[in-house]
């Protein structure tokens, strides 16, 4: 006796012609039938690699269970999510990546940002254009291209955290590169930290960074470590106060001018309205 779980497929003749015959295709084996009398022709066993086909064809489109399919369709919806947030976090890359217009042989004042997604390299991007529009010398570059700058007088170091306390991607090499290049005159450095407080290990590589630096017999400190939370703007701007108060380069005291443009927006429509 066949059990209608085990077939898999039936092929009618073509013809009512003596030749033709129904096949019937069973999951271990394929029967010939005549289609006037219903005997068997022929019984052929399906060999070990049609059985890893059909089971690859079960496994990739979900036909053996309606638990299998399920567990397919999360499977795609997951490579969709991470397509599209990749697409997202390049985009953010892009969209802030930094300009120069001076050599780095020639610019006195350097941003080292170590930004996972591209929110600290905003901030980084948007404190580096206010000082090129004071005429100051600035060059901005991720923090895994630390070299000897010959003729810088003050060092910036913006960072975000990943994972446990770790560096982001584009600061990974940075603890090693402060180790090899030492710098060949003092220099001022000022470290901030981005991150959440909802993690143990809130700002952590900032906090590595500033340890380290504390190391080096060639910095000078002008700001002790300064974190901000979820890029609270309350964070930053006590930041750009007391940079404005010990720097000579003031920053916007405005928090307009750290606003991306759809917060800027909802900034303008909400607080800045007519009372």
């Amino acid at each position: 006796m066949i059990l209608l779980s085990e077939v898999q497929k039936l092929e009618f003749p073509f013809t009512d012609e003596v030749e033709e015959h129904f096949i019937l295709k069973l999951k271990d084996r394929e029967i010939l039938i005549n289609q006037w009398d219903g005997s068997i022709l022929s019984e052929v066993s399906i060999s070990k690699w049609i059985k890893l086909e059909n089971l690859s064809l079960d496994l990739h489109t979900g036909r053996i269970s309606i638990i299998w399919s399920f567990i397919l369709l999360l499977a795609v919806l997951s490579i969709l999510f991470f397509i599209i947030s990749g697409f997202v976090i390049s985009y953010k890359r892009l969209r802030y990546k930094p300009t120069n217009i001076y050599t780095l042989e020639k610019s006195e004042l350097i941003i080292l940002v170590g930004s996972e997604n591209g929110n600290t390299m905003k901030f980084a991007n948007t404190v580096h254009t206010q000082f090129l529009e004071q005429g100051v010398k600035s060059f901005i570059i991720p923090m895994n291209q630390y070299q000897i700058f010959p003729n810088a007088h003050t060092i910036l170091f913006l960072t975000s955290t990943y994972g446990e306390g770790e560096a982001p991607d584009n600061a990974r090499y940075l603890e090693q590169s402060i180790r090899k290049y030492k710098q060949s005159k003092n220099i001022q450095t000022a470290v901030v930290g981005f991150g959440s407080s909802q993690y143990p290990n809130f700002c952590g590589y900032a906090k590595k960074i500033e340890r380290l630096l504390e190391t080096q017999a060639w910095t000078q400190k002008i700001l002790d470590l300064h974190t901000i939370n979820d890029q609270s703007m309350t964070d930053w701007l006590n930041w750009v106060n007391s940079w404005n108060a010990v720097s000579g380069i003031p920053l916007s005291t405005l928090e307009t001018t750290y606003l991306t443009k759809n917060k800027k927006k909802y900034f303008l429509k909400y607080y800045l309205k007519p009372k």
